[in-house]
């Protein structure tokens, strides 16, 4: 039979008991909904380097394709320049000026320069 003035101390004890337990599961359970945290930032980390990783590959390859546009832009005014120099006469100069504009990409299919192509 159990003793009555020992019934308190058996249920202080219990109620112990189960607050330990109680609190070592909350901290496992914590402990794993962290690493869990943890694991989706990680991943999330590295899906955001690779998408700058991306950027900035594509922003180099924009830059370089820039300046070769300019380069070709510069090609062409340089020997427009050459051929106005050497123009005989004023159509001359004219001719050279709207060859050299229709060259240019922006320009290149304008009613103007159609005109000019020879050629199928």
């Amino acid at each position: 039979m159990i003793d009555v003035t020992e019934l308190p101390r058996r249920v202080a004890i219990a109620i112990i008991g189960i607050v330990i337990v109680a609190m070592i599961l909350i901290f496992a359970i914590r402990g794993c909904a962290n690493g869990r945290q943890d694991a989706a930032q990680a991943r999330q980390d590295a899906k955001g380097s690779a998408a700058l990783s991306n950027a900035a590959k594509g922003a180099v390859g924009v830059v370089v394709a820039r300046q070769g546009a300019e380069a070709n832009i510069d090609a062409i005014v340089d020997q427009a320049s050459k051929e106005i120099e050497n123009a005989p006469n004023p159509a001359a100069a004219r001719a050279a000026t709207l060859n050299a504009v229709c060259q240019l990409r922006l320009y290149r299919e304008r009613p103007e320069c159609q005109v000019q192509r020879t050629g199928p």
